[in-house]
């Protein structure tokens, strides 16, 4: 299963243009707007570089804010089709 991390990124650079609300990467403070250098100290250029991981597996996230660089670790959460799935 893949764990959700919740941002939206459609073009290269990486920038995240949406947040999905009350997700991992808005709880760990992404913001929209923020473009994405690295994920786990590797190079992001395109989403298809964005890396898999099980729910509740960490991802060190490097980000440029505006002329900042900001680290945040976020945490993979379920999938909301998964969570739905398992209630039935």
């Amino acid at each position: 299963m893949r764990g959700l991390v919740g941002v939206g990124f459609p073009e290269s650079p990486v920038v995240i243009d949406r947040i999905t609300p009350g997700s991992p990467s808005e709880a760990a403070g992404v913001l929209v707007g923020d473009l994405i250098l690295k994920v786990d100290g590797k190079d992001i250029e395109v989403d298809t570089d964005f890396p898999d991981g099980p729910p509740g597996s960490e991802i060190v996230v490097l980000l440029k804010r505006g002329d900042e660089e900001v680290e945040l670790t976020i945490t993979r959460g379920f999938p909301v089709w998964e969570l739905w799935r398992s209630a039935e």
